[in-house]
């Protein structure tokens, strides 16, 4: 047997994928290519919407170009660029060398600050949702890394360029900042998401273009168009009021649309905002003019930020709706799928065929009532993880309840029963901790084919919680893949057919019968009284007599084995009162030991009968159907104080069996057949009796061999030490009467 580790999972998180900082991707020559050419376009638009000298065309797209291009590929990427930027300067601006080498060294030591600034707060995790992104963004990008470049840029302006010879240094400095910061504003983010889709290769799935977006582009296209021609037919007052018209269709966009989208559409609204405005001034302006074309591009920066902001909130809101639609379908410990879950993709899989599997493993609910909900919790974590990657990559995978989980995988059953059985083999066996107790995995998989469009989800779930009941009943391996679910169709009926019998039955006083097998003594016990293990059959009603076996099981599954346990003792103690000479051995099920009122109800029917208490012994069983131990354990002392005596029923099954020596008062063990039937070829087993049979008696217990079949075991069984011995070798089950 292998131990079962625990790998502990993190259940669903809420969504922290980046908003602009896109995780750092390696640049290829296309890349670096696509960027000198984005960076060449750029100046060009600058250069032709600029007003008076071309400089500015230096400042305000390349900045924004490179901070954008360098957070999605790393600083690097940006020596290109600023080549590009020195050579273009060259060519089209007058001066000294410095009057183009100057920018081109700006543009890189600001992208170089600004990449460098947000992956340090990155690294700290100092990113939690879009708005805390977005205000890094702000912090490295318009703020610090823009007023890094202007500082070789404005150096540039004062020395070398006679038109802002009349201005002040800090007032080339505030504008030369301020078009840096215009220009990382409206191009950076656009660029960062532009870039990072085509570089994933997903720029569609990136927009999600709809029909509803495309209209709007169109009007926003038109809506720009009509605010150029005003502007240069001198109707800037209608120009001017279009403007305003722009802002309803920001909201649409920044409320419904992709991040994408919605960067493209502010850097549009905003190009044309400002080109407007800028072709109104036309040639070198007055200092008048020029504050009012300041005042116009700090209108324009003040629209980008609370467009950026609405953006951030709605994005944020989007990614909260979007977990809480996931945790309402996702199970809160695991991550797996819940209930709800489940059942929505079960309805995926209506027109196409799929394999339910149920994988139902009580231990973890022995788990939970011995360890505790923290120990119970660690071992369905990590199962989850199993169970994931056993799901993957196309099926999914779902905890349905206290260990109860579901499988779905694409396809017939038969494609599915080798991942089933591989899912089977790893988990039997395995150990697992509930506090000090160890316990042994035993994992039952019961699975369907779904192949009928009207079968509801709760059906297929009704019907794969069957096939694991069927699988649970059956030896190991205890797994059962049902092609076609009409076979367990019929077994559910004959099973309540089965139930309603025994209802019945527990109504008559006739309803069963008491069949007895002695248990007899290997040494010399004197006058000793004979001993019967009680055992209950059910006539059907046609002449026949059905073995426990053909009901028990199924009374056992619908909770009747409590009341089937009252009767017997009633039944064994009026029977014990008719035959005063003889002792009877009662069987007590899982179920009936986890009552806590059992105890004073069987005392009272003790006084009723008159019969010795000493005359009765019930025999216990160590199997996983004792819900509750503490009760059992309190049973037990119960009807030991009482007078009763007990007995281990199947040990040496179990390892617990050893843990129900320390903890309950006993009288005698009752050795599991299976370790009786080879003695006579199985030396292993010859050596399991043996210890049990000295562990019993240095505690004080007596010894009872079971499933005893022939004379040789017999012998064997004296000559080994062992008390009593039952089987058809001493006797077999017969009808016990009162007389």
């Amino acid at each position: 047997m292998n131990t079962f580790h625990y790998d502990t999972m993190s259940p669903t998180s809420a969504d922290q994928t980046p908003f602009l900082l896109q995780p750092e991707r390696q640049p290829g020559p296309v890349a670096h290519g696509l960027a000198a050419l984005l960076t060449l376009l750029g100046m060009e638009f600058g250069w032709y919407f600029w007003v008076g000298e071309g400089t500015g065309a230096l400042i305000w797209p390349p900045a924004g170009l490179a901070v954008g291009l360098g957070l999605v590929f790393g600083w690097r990427i940006v020596i290109g660029p600023a080549l590009v930027v020195a050579l273009w300067g060259g060519l089209n601006t007058e001066g000294s060398i410095w009057t183009w080498t100057l920018p081109a060294l700006g543009l890189l030591m600001q992208t170089a600050v600004a990449v460098g600034g947000l992956r340090w707060l990155q690294g700290r995790q100092m990113f939690r949702g879009p708005t805390r992104e977005l205000l890094g963004f702000w912090l490295f990008g318009p703020a610090i890394a823009g007023m890094v470049g202007a500082g070789p840029g404005v150096t540039t302006l004062a020395l070398h360029t006679p038109v802002f010879a009349e201005y002040q240094f800090m007032e080339i400095f505030g504008a030369y900042w301020l078009a840096e910061a215009l220009g990382i504003l409206m191009v950076a983010p656009v660029t960062i998401l532009l870039a990072a889709a085509l570089s994933d290769r997903r720029l569609l799935q990136a927009l999600e273009p709809a029909r509803w977006q495309l209209l709007w582009t169109g009007g926003l296209c038109l809506l720009a168009f009509l605010q150029l021609q005003m502007g240069r037919a001198e109707m800037t007052g209608f120009a001017g009021i279009l403007v305003y018209f722009y802002f309803p269709l920001l909201a649409v966009a920044a409320g419904l649309g992709q991040p994408l989208f919605q960067a493209l559409a502010t850097a549009g609204i905003a190009t044309a905002f400002l080109v407007q405005a800028l072709t109104g001034f036309g040639g070198s302006p007055p200092p008048s003019d020029n504050a009012e074309m300041i005042e116009v591009i700090v209108v324009v920066t003040a629209f980008i930020i609370m467009t950026q902001i609405v953006s951030a909130t709605s994005e944020s809101i989007r990614r909260h709706l979007r977990h809480a639609r996931k945790m309402a379908r996702s199970d809160y410990l695991t991550g797996l799928l819940n209930e709800r879950g489940m059942a929505q993709a079960l309805e995926g899989h209506r027109n196409g065929q799929a394999t339910l599997a149920l994988l139902d493993l009580p231990v973890a609910r022995k788990i939970f009532d011995l360890g505790g909900l923290e120990d119970a919790d660690r071992f369905e974590q990590s199962l989850a993880d199993t169970l994931h990657e056993q799901a993957s990559p196309h099926g999914q995978a779902a905890r349905l309840g206290r260990g109860l989980y579901g499988l779905l995988l694409p396809g017939p059953s038969s494609a599915s029963r080798n991942g089933l059985d591989t899912l089977y083999e790893h988990l039997e066996g395995q150990i697992v901790q509930a506090g000090r107790i160890p316990l042994v995995l035993r994992p039952a998989i019961g699975a369907i084919q779904i192949d009928a469009e009207d079968m509801a989800p709760q059906e297929a779930v009704a019907l794969a919680s069957l096939a694991s009941k069927r699988a649970a009943e059956q030896p190991p391996p205890c797994i059962r893949i049902d092609d076609h679910y009409s076979r367990l169709l019929e077994e559910e009926r004959a099973d309540q057919a089965t139930v309603s019998a025994v209802r019945e039955a527990l109504t008559r006083e006739e309803g069963f019968e008491l069949h007895g097998q002695l248990i007899t003594p290997l040494s010399d016990q004197g006058d000793a009284p004979p001993r019967y293990e009680l055992l209950l059959r059910m006539p059907d009603g046609n002449g026949e007599v059905l073995a426990p076996a053909a009901f028990l099981p199924v009374a056992a599954r619908h909770r009747l084995m409590p009341d089937i346990d009252r009767w017997v003792v009633q039944r064994a103690l009026r029977l014990a009162a008719a035959r005063p000479e003889a002792v009877f051995t009662i069987n007590l099920s899982g179920d009936s030991l986890s009552d806590p009122a059992l105890g004073e109800w069987i005392e009272a029917r003790r006084h009723e009968s008159g019969v010795e208490a000493e005359r009765i012994w019930f025999e216990i069983t160590e199997s996983e159907s004792v819900h509750d131990p503490e009760a059992a354990a309190s049973l037990v002392v119960h009807l030991r104080k009482s007078g009763f005596r007990i007995a281990i029923d199947d040990f040496g099954t179990g390892l617990a069996s050893f843990e129900y020596i320390r903890n309950f008062s006993i009288d005698a063990v009752k050795i599991d057949g299976r370790f009786i039937r080879d003695l006579r070829s199985e030396a292993t087993d010859r050596a399991i009796v043996t210890a049990i049979q000295r562990l019993a008696h240095e505690t004080g217990l007596s010894t009872v061999a079971e499933f005893v079949e022939d004379e040789w075991t017999i012998d064997w069984l004296r000559s080994a030490g062992i008390d009593y011995a039952q089987g058809y070798a001493i006797a077999r089950p017969a009808p016990m009467t009162r007389e």
